[in-house]
């Protein structure tokens, strides 16, 4: 795939991902969710190594904020190694 493509994607598909998962998470908020009970968190970056990078201290106090949760990372496959320097993240897809 080339980088047009891939920024194509990323745009996109992640705008068209957010305004579908909107509504569940006010449905979420309503119900009174308790957070401790999370068990599975999915972070999404698809474009730019460094910012991967970046995310990874965020992703460590989500980890800290819910220590029975396991972290998913969706990202391309060019970036499956640089994810895998995160200790944080338990699975990348």
């Amino acid at each position: 795939m080339n980088i047009y493509t891939m920024k194509l994607v990323d745009k996109y598909i992640g705008y068209i991902l957010c305004v579908f998962v909107q509504p569940f998470k006010l449905f979420s908020l309503n119900k009174k969710t308790n957070l401790k009970e999370i068990d599975k968190i999915l972070a999404l970056k698809f474009w730019g190594i460094g910012s991967i990078m970046l995310t990874s201290g965020s992703l460590e106090k989500i980890k800290e904020k819910y220590p029975n949760a396991k972290i998913h990372f969706l990202t391309m496959k060019d970036n499956f190694h640089v994810c895998q320097m995160i200790g944080s993240v338990d699975e990348i897809i």
